[in-house]
């Protein structure tokens, strides 16, 4: 017979129901919260699933772009992000990830900034880093899909990734960790200057 289920500290289902007042009435099997109230600035994901939420609160960095990215005046690199956010916005755990059509272009672009970290790695990197991403078997000349990198994520961590549209608030990011969820966006940096970036990219993820 399985012993009854543990309730949360004092303290801590404190801290939920003051940032879901309105979930304080309503508890789930494990007595936290139900999201009941997910438009609140002050949500508290309780579940990976609650991430189909805090996933679509970008702040910045997704299809619109400020005067000064490299991108700004480029119409085709704007419809290309565009047309990639909206399938990151479109995405709901735990649905397989979507199929990112990467173009020509966007593959060279990738080609160039890889073939420049993996030159910068053995002096920069940490050896467990180094020995990991030999593991992983990118393709040099193509971006790989979202999906392949989740699934060696999970299988060697127990993370998964999510595709965001773009530049998260500290508190959802992190609090996507918790389930151990990394938020990533999935378009790749502007050709004009393709080893820095200003905003996310498939290079940075969802944090800068």
């Amino acid at each position: 017979m399985s012993s009854p289920t543990k309730p949360l500290p004092d303290s801590v289902q404190h801290s939920i129901d003051v940032a879901n007042p309105e979930q304080s009435e309503t508890k789930g099997p494990f007595g936290w919260n139900e999201p009941q109230n997910s438009g609140s600035d002050f949500f508290v994901p309780i579940s990976r699933e609650d991430i189909n939420i805090t996933s679509k609160r970008v702040l910045a960095a997704g299809a619109e772009l400020e005067a000064d990215h490299p991108g700004f005046k480029d119409p085709e690199y704007r419809k290309r992000r565009a047309l990639l956010v909206e399938l990151s916005k479109d995405y709901k755990y735990p649905n397989k990830l979507p199929v990112f059509p990467y173009t020509q272009v966007e593959n060279g672009i990738w080609k160039h900034i890889y073939s420049k970290l993996f030159e910068l790695f053995p002096k920069y990197a940490c050896s467990i880093f180094n020995n990991k991403i030999k593991s992983l078997n990118y393709p040099l000349g193509k971006v790989p899909q979202l999906q392949a990198v989740s699934d060696w994520l999970t299988k060697e961590t127990g993370f998964c990734l999510f595709p965001t549209g773009g530049l998260l608030s500290s508190r959802d990011f992190l609090a996507s960790l918790a389930f151990r969820i990394f938020q990533s966006t999935s378009y790749i940096r502007h050709g004009a200057k393709p080893l820095y970036t200003r905003s996310s990219s498939r290079f940075t993820f969802s944090r800068t």
